[in-house]
Order: C-alpha cells, then structure tokens, then sequence
C-alpha cells in the first residue's frame, strides 16, 4: 500500500540521516518534533497577522497554516540548538580526548543517532498519518471525479490506505482536531451527495438573514450553478462557480457563515435529514408569513357589524392593494437567547387606509419579538408593544378590529 510505502521511506531516510548527524543533534530534534507538535496548535493563530501580510485572507486557509508554520518554527530552532550542541561535544572529543575515545565516540555517536533517527521517522509518520486523516476525512467523500485535482486524488487515496491499513487508529489517537472539524465534513459531504436537500436550506431558522444577503439570493437564481448541484458536479467545479468564488472570497462572509453554523451544527444537519428541528420548532413563531387579506378582512368584519357592503368591498380593495405584498419574517437571536429575536415586517403602508383610498408604497419595519405561554408572543415595533398569537400555521397581531393576520409561507 502506498502508506507503508511512504512510511517505510521516512522511516529509511530519517535513520540515515541520523547516522550521519549523530546522536545529539538527532536527540535534540526528537524533542523538537515533540515540543513542536505539542505548541503548534496553541500558537499557530499567532501566524495569522503575517499570513494576512502575504495576502492570504480566507479564514480557513489561515486557521490551517498556523499550526504546520510554527511546527516547522520550533522544528528548526531546535535543530540549530541540537547543531551547537553537536558541535560542542564533537570540540571536546577531537581537542581534549585521546583519539580511541574519540573513534570510541564517533562510533556510538553514528550508530546511537541511527537508532534515534528512526524514533524521529516513527514521529514524522505519525504527524504525517495525522494530517493526511484529517485532510481525508473531508477529501474521501467529496471526491470520485476524474477531473479532481492531483492533491485532492492523492490525499483521497492515502486516506483510504491509512484505513485499509488499521493505521488510521494510531492517526485517531494523536487527532487534537475540534469536533467541529468532522461534523462540517459530514455536513458538506451530505450536502454535496444530496441536491435536494438544497431545498431546505433557506428555511432553517438559522439562516434566515443569510438567506435574505444578496450573494446568496443571486446563487439561488443561478441556473448554471442550479445545473451543476442537480447532476452532481465535481466538488472543485462548483467552488470554481463566479458566484460560489464571491462568497468564499469575502472572509467576512466566511466568518459569519461559520458563527452561524458552529451552535447549530447537529442541528442543522438534522433538519437537513428529517425537516424537522429540535432546536427551533418549538419557536413557532419563527419563518416568514404572508399577509392573508380575506381574513384579515373577516376578522375586522367582525368588529364592525355595521359597516355595508359597499364599504366592505371599497375596503377590501384598499386592503389588497396597500397588503398584497406584505410579509413578516420573525428570526432567532443572534445571541442564542431562545425567548426573543429580531423581527422585520415588510411593504407595510406608510399610513394607515383612509377614505380617500390605499396607502400607496410600503416601508420596511423592524421588530423586535419575545415569547410568552402558550403560543403567545409580544411584538416590539417602533417602542410600541402589540400582541401576537400563533395558531398552526396562522399568526394574528395586534387587538380586536385591527389583527394583521399572516399565514406561514415557504
């Protein structure tokens, strides 16, 4: 297998170049691959600023190359250290010692450093299992094209291998990953197998103010990409889509999606799978509502039994024209808080009907919602409190005679 192929190459290489450099120099750096891998993760986000200096700016890029940067850091200060302290030992033996104590030395120096070295191969394979595991976890199910690019087919095909190989234990045993890391994989794996969960997307609570960005309603209407996720385009062939690029190239957009994603993660998944969240359902006065006009109208009927019915279809029309268009969408909070959210009311009349006619034109207003008992919410608007009640797929707010009766939307 190609793995032990690699190992067993490390593994020679590393031991040779021990016998060659000794066992100081070799023990030092031993310890240095340790202290390495050991601190890297801790201060890799410390390349961050240099990293941005080179124009590299995607938050994942960044998050990635920490770490492996400063490994390869401390790696080599301490094979400088190991060098100087080589080169002191080696002054001693080759100026004060007698010369069998100095070929006594040379000789167990080579073959010490030759033993050593392959303890320092054993420790490359392992990290290298390591990040080889880790890269495949993502690359394995989200690849199988021809047109892949090389390193994703030969991190896909090392990855198999390690599992093939029973490896991939020792890989698992040194992963110092967050959890987050794999949950995403089989986020985007589920994602990238299943287009019509694509359907979904829009729809989880989570995401409501995503969705309403523009780069994503632009995505949403294009065809090409729309074609591309339908028949299951090669993974790097949708990122490489104009729209798609937009989006991975603003590194504020990146951090927001993940903010949003990262509390979500199992949830959202679970949604993806069954329509159903265990996280938000229970809000159910989150999603987006249309104004229902008929009975709006019937409900204001009720509170007005006097009224004729001419005025009542002069009303009716009043009311569909300044309405036809007036949604409400009701969001989570962003701070997690499960008892209140942000709210927005859309294309509402500036001013309310009159005799004269319909309001002409809509504003936007935003809301701010909190949770009471038993399906009832309160509704901040403007300083003003109205109440709110959610019945099935009906929401009614406001007081008797004048409810805004909304009926729950795609």
């Amino acid at each position: 297998m190609t793995i032990w192929l690699i190992a067993l190459l490390i593994m020679a290489s590393v031991a040779a170049l021990g016998y060659r450099q000794g066992a100081v120099r070799v023990a030092v750096s031993f310890i240095g691959i340790i202290v390495g891998a050991l601190l890297a993760p801790l201060v890799g986000k410390w390349a961050k600023p240099a990293l941005m200096a080179f124009s590299v700016k995607n938050p994942v890029v960044l998050w990635l190359l920490g770490p492996p940067i400063f490994f390869v850091i401390i790696s080599a200060i301490f094979k400088t250290l190991g060098l100087m302290a080589h080169q002191k030992v080696d002054v001693h033996f080759r100026y004060k010692a007698g010369e069998l104590k100095q070929a006594l030395w040379e000789r167990l120096n080579s073959r010490v450093g030759f033993c050593l070295g392959l303890f320092n191969g054993a420790a490359y394979v392992v990290l290298i299992s390591f990040v080889v595991y880790m890269l495949g976890y993502w690359t394995v199910p989200l690849s199988g094209s021809d047109t892949d690019p090389k390193w994703m087919k030969i991190t896909t095909r090392l990855a198999k291998d390690l599992e093939a190989s029973g490896f991939a234990k020792v890989a698992r045993a040194v992963d110092r990953m967050p959890k987050s890391w794999y949950d995403a994989a089989d986020l985007a794996a589920l994602l990238y197998r299943n287009p019509l969960v694509d359907a979904r997307l829009a729809g989880y609570p989570a995401f409501f103010s995503l969705a309403e960005r523009q780069q994503f309603q632009d995505l949403g209407k294009d065809q090409e990409f729309l074609g591309l996720r339908t028949r299951t385009a090669p993974i790097m062939e949708q990122l490489d889509e104009a729209r798609v690029q937009a989006i991975v190239n603003d590194p504020e957009m990146l951090k927001t999606i993940w903010e949003t994603l990262l509390p979500n993660m199992k949830d959202f998944r679970t949604y993806l799978q069954t329509g159903r969240s265990e996280k938000y359902d229970p809000i159910n006065i989150l999603g987006h509502w249309k104004f229902n006009v008929n009975v709006a109208m019937a409900t204001m009927r009720k509170g007005k039994a006097s009224i004729s019915a001419r005025e009542m279809q002069r009303l009716k029309h009043d009311m569909t024209v300044a309405f036809s268009k007036t949604t409400f969408m009701a969001m989570p909070d962003p701070a997690g808080a499960s008892d209140q959210g942000p709210a927005v009311l859309r294309n509402v009349p500036p001013k309310p009907l009159v005799q004269g006619g319909p309001s002409v034109g809509g504003q936007n207003v935003q809301c701010q919602w909190s949770k009471g008992d038993a399906g009832k919410y309160s509704l901040s608007v403007s300083g003003s409190d109205a109440p709110a009640t959610v019945e099935g797929d009906r929401l009614t707010m406001g007081g008797p005679g004048l409810e805004m009766v909304f009926d729950r939307g795609d």
